[in-house]
């Protein structure tokens, strides 16, 4: 009876799959599965190529021996960004660093993790020990995933942390407690080496008059979490004398005119060559594009999030990227050089 209905059903998979649409549909599905793996691998930096890699402890007491045996060792590849880890700022609280992790389960197994333990180090002097909570995992702007599936991977943006080392912290180490089903465990680590920065280039700010910052670079904001490469950008908004960003009709149209800084002066913070403009990006009348397009567009036109803009090269290695600028009236092309305070173009939408 049990091999009939194996049967059936095998004919029934095969009626189905042989189906000229669901032929069509699943190639592209295999298709846009490759695409976007192979994007994500692009954008990583693997810890097989660093000096510091991911490793295995060993297991807890309570562990089972053939679970090792059968997972293999590191049954996570790791990978970190950017390549090198800076200190990316002081507070009263102490110093923090900035990173995006990916994870991909090598095993035949699903693995959920079950517990992160992030050391602060000096050497190997740990500095300072912190479990993270839930908090970590879920966030109201976005989620870590701790399932992940047997060859597939997840990468999670945006981490930010603070220490309270004040000059000591040279690297980081991310211990993750691994568990397969209900019993089986493992634990294996990240080590992330920390460097110190000192930026060379001068700069002042792109404009005259009163703005304001409307959005920073802190922990918990979208240019930290995103993934996006804003990771030190600044939101600037012209401010009216009332200390409004807009008029009151702003608010009822929409209009970019209601806005006080659209078509206002945008200058260079400093010197250097112009490598890159775009010039040609509609100005979001209405924010008809605001907040996003749809995924194959950004996976096509990462650079969108932009609008127009301009990248400016200050030499030692050094960029800045002005941004969200109106349409056409970019003044400078690609191989001019610039002075501080030369006239870039107009503030955009």
């Amino acid at each position: 009876m049990l091999a009939m209905q194996l049967k059936s059903l095998f004919l029934l998979l095969t009626h189905f799959i042989s189906s000229p649409v669901i032929k069509k549909n699943i190639i592209n599905i295999i298709s846009f599965c490759f695409f976007f793996f192979f994007f994500s691998a692009c954008c990583a930096t693997s810890t097989d190529h660093s000096p510091l890699t991911a490793r295995r402890f060993s297991p807890s007491p309570s562990s089972s021996p053939s679970f090792h045996a059968s997972i293999g060792d590191n049954p996570l590849r790791m990978s970190f960004e950017p390549k090198r880890v800076f200190i990316i700022g002081s507070s009263d609280e102490g110093e923090s660093i900035l990173l995006h992790v990916s994870m991909e389960n090598r095993t035949a197994m699903g693995l959920y993790i079950d517990r992160l333990i992030i050391k602060f180090k000096k050497k190997e002097k740990i500095i300072l020990e912190q479990e993270q909570t839930d908090t970590f995992f879920r966030r109201a702007s976005i989620k870590r995933e701790r399932k992940i599936l047997p060859g597939s991977s997840v990468r999670w943006t945006g981490i930010c942390l603070t220490s309270p080392s004040f000059g000591q912290l040279d690297r980081v180490e991310l211990l993750f407690h691994l568990r397969s089903g209900k019993k089986l465990r493992t634990t294996q680590v990240l080590e992330i080496p920390v460097s110190r920065y000192l930026q060379k280039t001068v700069l002042r700010l792109p404009f005259r008059g009163s703005w304001k910052v409307t959005q920073g670079h802190q922990c918990n904001s979208n240019h930290r979490i995103s993934g996006y490469g804003g990771d030190f950008s600044w939101d600037f908004a012209a401010i009216g004398e009332n200390g409004s960003i807009a008029t009151k009709d702003y608010h009822i149209y929409r209009r970019n005119r209601d806005v006080y800084s659209f078509g206002r002066d945008v200058s260079s913070p400093a010197s250097g060559k112009i490598v890159r403009v775009k010039n040609d990006i509609a100005d979001n009348e209405g924010e008809q594009s605001y907040p996003r397009k749809s995924l194959s567009y950004e996976v096509e036109n990462p650079l969108w999030l932009f609008g127009n803009f301009v990248i400016i090269d200050h030499g030692n290695g050094e960029y800045s990227l002005l941004g969200h600028m109106m349409n056409g009236s970019i003044q400078v092309k690609e191989g001019d050089e610039v002075k501080a305070g030369d006239i870039i173009g107009k503030c955009g939408n």
